[in-house]
């Protein structure tokens, strides 16, 4: 994960202000919200900040930022997490796929070794889907970050 850094002028409510005034709060989007919509979730100090696009598709993995103090102004820092958005279905995914194989005798090694492949197939199946199809989301999260939150 490519992790960003800004360095806004603004404390750090303020930017959390501004994020609250232009954009939907919400953890996640639905085909049921306007077009070309940003989304944020804040807890404590940290936020997430999404973006549905022209035409909202699942999928996309939003930006994981931290906004901390420094000086007059804050840094805010993050980047698009793969591994923070779907830890917890391929967690369970895995898991289950893990305790099945157990159930039929399979040794507890070998089963561990095929999960660990098949998590690394998906990440990197995932990674690549966001790298191609999501790139100009990305842009456009990182330009709103720069227009809207540093000044």
């Amino acid at each position: 994960m490519r992790r960003y850094e800004f360095y806004s002028a603004l404390p750090p409510e303020e930017v959390f202000a501004r994020l609250e005034a232009r954009t939907k709060r919400g953890r996640n989007y639905s085909v049921f919200h306007e077009s070309e919509e940003f989304f944020y979730h804040r807890r404590g100090e940290r936020f997430r900040l999404g973006y549905s696009g022209v035409v909202p598709a699942r999928g996309f993995v939003p930006f994981y930022g931290t906004v901390r103090a420094r000086g007059a102004g804050c840094v805010i820092t993050g980047g698009f997490s793969l591994l923070r958005e779907v830890w917890l279905p391929f967690g369970i995914a895995v898991g289950s796929f893990w305790i099945v194989g157990l159930c039929w005798g399979q040794p507890p090694l070998l089963f561990t070794a095929i999960d660990a492949a098949w998590l690394l197939i998906l990440l990197g199946f995932s990674s690549a889907v966001q790298i191609i199809f999501f790139r100009n989301r990305r842009k456009i999260i990182l330009e709103f970050i720069q227009d809207n939150l540093l000044k």
